[in-house]
């Protein structure tokens, strides 16, 4: 155990508190300055997901403005902005949509209602069901299945 003083990349100092063998804490310190602070990396961060959000923002106009604390705000509009492109990518695969969606139209009424969605907790809910093109096809076609079968039931009860 040893305590050193590193200075990263972006030129901040830190205190650690580094464990194990010499030449294990060594590789640790390199690595450590070679990288931003925290602070820092925080920053670049925010600064990425603002840009990411900004620019699905202007390709898709018609998006709602998303509700939530700014961060959640920040940090959804990156979310939305990647989940734009892998529902887009998801409803153009065929091999994807072939095998657990029966019906494109349906996908694509669906994923332009998700689009729609503007708070910002549900993206941060949902982010892995968008991490990519088979997560979405499966969370898609789950959606879509659960609302069959809830008209189902309200159509079984005699509700609208």
């Amino acid at each position: 155990m040893a305590w050193t003083d590193i200075v990263h990349s972006c030129g901040h100092h830190d205190r650690v508190q580094l464990y194990g063998h010499h030449t294990s804490r060594e590789r640790e310190i390199e690595y450590k300055e070679k990288t931003l602070c925290s602070d820092c990396w925080k920053a670049e961060q925010d600064r990425r997901n603002e840009e990411a959000a900004k620019a699905a923002e202007v390709a898709n106009p018609g998006l709602p403005a998303l509700t939530g604390s700014p961060a959640q705000i920040t940090w959804a509009g990156a979310i939305r902005a990647k989940a734009i492109a892998v529902v887009a990518q998801t409803i153009g695969n065929d091999a994807s949509t072939s095998k657990t969606l029966a019906d494109t139209k349906t996908v694509e009424a669906f994923a332009k209602r998700i689009l729609k969605m503007g708070t910002a907790r549900y993206w941060i809910d949902h982010r892995a069901d968008f991490s990519d093109v088979y997560s979405t096809g499966r969370y898609i076609a789950r959606r879509i299945a659960e609302e069959a079968a809830q008209a189902v039931g309200r159509a079984a009860l005699g509700l609208k």
